[in-house]
């Protein structure tokens, strides 16, 4: 430990919902949720009014309708029981402090991910804390993770989002990451942290703070790129 990282102060930070994001994604994506059922629904419906008919005989079009609803309905009800019992883990609040990352889930119950069971790689090419970025997707915080209930070592994706549904959108995401680092840092200097952390987070490397400016610089070349893109299709297109 450098004795930059040792005069930084560590403090306890909590998950801040951002109320405006949580409302503007519920608006989307809740009435999305709703219509998908419904248009399904809606499918049998339209085979039996389909022209020319279908179906030879008004019994085939019963026999049709009934056997589908009941399949559709069986898998609905599957469906929401399945969302039910993953809803009661959803995260709703999210603690770093100077143990490690805690989750604090709809059911009341704590799950956590402590700085002393973090492991060390198994492969000399990969840190013990790395990214995955995912193909047209979010960017992953990976560590070895020792399973405490299990004893065995895994890759873990250490996450910092909470549920839309049944808790709010974490505003402060970001400083959550940064925090998370330092605390590696400071109570486990033994671990190595690849560059892409830092970058993929805009993290700042000696204050271990979301560095704002440099993520709104990226932004901002990247939203005048689509501008750019966009106006030459539009300026090109017949």
């Amino acid at each position: 430990m450098n004795n930059h990282t040792q005069d930084i102060q560590f403090s306890p930070l909590r998950s801040q919902p951002n109320p405006i994001v949580t409302l503007i994604l519920r608006i989307v994506f809740v009435p999305l949720l709703i219509a998908i059922p419904v248009i399904f629904y809606a499918l049998p419906a339209l085979f039996v009014m389909e022209t020319p008919p279908i179906f030879s005989t008004q019994a085939d079009e019963i026999i049709f309708v009934i056997i589908t609803y009941f399949i559709l309905t069986g898998m609905y009800w599957y469906g929401f029981q399945y969302l039910k019992k993953i809803g009661s883990r959803a995260v709703v609040q999210i603690e770093v402090n100077q143990t490690g990352v805690h989750y604090e889930h709809y059911n009341g119950t704590i799950s956590s991910v402590l700085y002393q069971d973090l492991d060390y790689s198994d492969n000399y090419y990969i840190k013990d804390l790395h990214t995955v970025s995912l193909y047209k997707g979010p960017t992953l915080l990976k560590a070895f993770w020792m399973n405490p209930n299990t004893g065995k070592a895994t890759t873990h994706t250490i996450t910092f989002d909470t549920d839309i549904v049944y808790g709010k959108y974490t505003g402060n995401k970001s400083d959550l990451i940064g925090r998370f680092i330092l605390g590696v840092h400071l109570f486990r200097p033994d671990l190595t942290v690849c560059d892409t952390v830092y970058s993929n987070f805009y993290i700042n490397r000696d204050t271990y703070a979301f560095d704002k400016k440099s993520h709104l610089k990226v932004m901002i070349g990247a939203a005048i790129a689509i501008i750019v893109i966009v106006y030459l299709i539009y300026l090109f297109t017949p």
